[in-house]
């Protein structure tokens, strides 16, 4: 099988045919595009990890059939870019509706031994014995023969094996968290920078606050206190407004960032806690919570935070808050 590396006592290899169910790959030929029907996937659409469907076109639901009935993907499968950019994988882990062309499937009957063969086949070593797999010379590809003989290291006990994957998911998920807050918080500066000196929104609003005869902006140093029931409202990025209530606000801030806070926050990305107000109980905070989400509880909102009035997890001393409740 050309493994060079050292194996470690009660562990093994094992061609990939023999370590999953069935090894294929999807079809070679280029079916017609349709403006509606099934997904096709190729190579092009693993990146990172994961399966970016947003540049898959459609083809008819016969040619789906057609290709599925030599490799139909399910869940718990491995999908190998093989052309191109080769050695790119995600797992799949819900319920597919697309078919594939040009990537190398690679089922299998559980999610651990999936989970296990995403992990290995993007460890350094693996990656190192793809390239040296790799045929062609203006576009590098990987055979499927190859696929169907590379080695996979695994250890010999299930419950190792368990154990291993279970600690690399919580990793990956942790990198995959801190990504997220990282591009949470470049898009907070851009999104304060474009504010504060393109649009001048500061100047602006303090100009109409004057204008209005409304009373000058106060800004509140102290943040959010744990314990304490918190009705709040997050500025999306699309400029929507999500009106919740919590005791515990950086906590909630941390869920809403990472997409488990909403529905809403998991398609409208959040930008900053826009306003806060601590209450005395939950039924307070419910209550105000209700009267925020009114039509007129809306706008009595935007004219307070459009005034500079607002209590914000962000600003000047609070921008430190606002750092901490998005890396915590």
């Amino acid at each position: 099988m050309g493994f060079d590396f050292l194996v470690p006592d009660n562990w093994d290899v094992e061609e990939a045919q023999s370590f999953c169910t069935k090894v294929a790959d999807g079809t070679h030929d280029s079916p017609k595009k349709t403006i509606e029907g099934k997904l096709l996937v190729t190579s092009k659409n693993i990146v990172g990890g994961k399966l970016d469907l947003s540049k898959s076109y459609y083809i008819s639901d016969d040619d789906y059939q057609n290709i599925n009935r030599r490799s139909k993907v399910d869940v718990n499968d491995v999908l190998l870019s093989m052309i191109g950019t080769v050695g790119e994988l995600c797992v799949i882990k819900e319920p597919p509706e697309f078919a594939i062309k040009n990537v190398g499937l690679l089922k299998n009957d559980n999610e651990v031994k999936a989970r296990w063969l995403y992990f290995y086949l993007s460890s350094p070593q693996a990656q190192k014995l793809i390239k040296e797999r790799l045929r062609g010379t203006t576009q590098q590809y990987l055979p499927l023969g190859e696929i169907r003989k590379f080695p996979i290291l695994r250890p010999n006990s299930n419950h190792v094996m368990e154990n291993l994957v279970q600690i690399l998911g919580c990793l990956e998920d942790k990198i995959e968290l801190n990504t997220q807050t990282n591009q949470t918080l470049e898009q907070i500066a851009q999104a304060i920078f474009k504010s504060w000196f393109v649009d001048f929104e500061p100047v602006k609003a303090k100009i109409a606050v004057l204008e209005a005869g409304l009373p000058a902006p106060v800004r509140i140093s102290d943040g959010p206190r744990e314990g304490i029931f918190c009705t709040y409202v997050i500025e999306c990025d699309d400029g929507s407004y999500y009106i919740g209530q919590t005791d515990n606000l950086k906590r909630r801030w941390r869920e809403h960032l990472s997409g488990k806070g909403a529905q809403w926050t998991r398609t409208h990305k959040p930008l900053q806690i826009a306003h806060f107000e601590e209450n005395s109980s939950r039924e307070e905070a419910a209550a105000k919570e209700k009267n925020w989400k009114t039509t007129s509880g809306r706008r009595e909102l935007k004219k307070l935070i459009a005034s500079g009035a607002a209590r914000q997890a962000g600003g000047t001393a609070e921008q430190a808050e606002l750092a901490a409740m998005s890396v915590i």
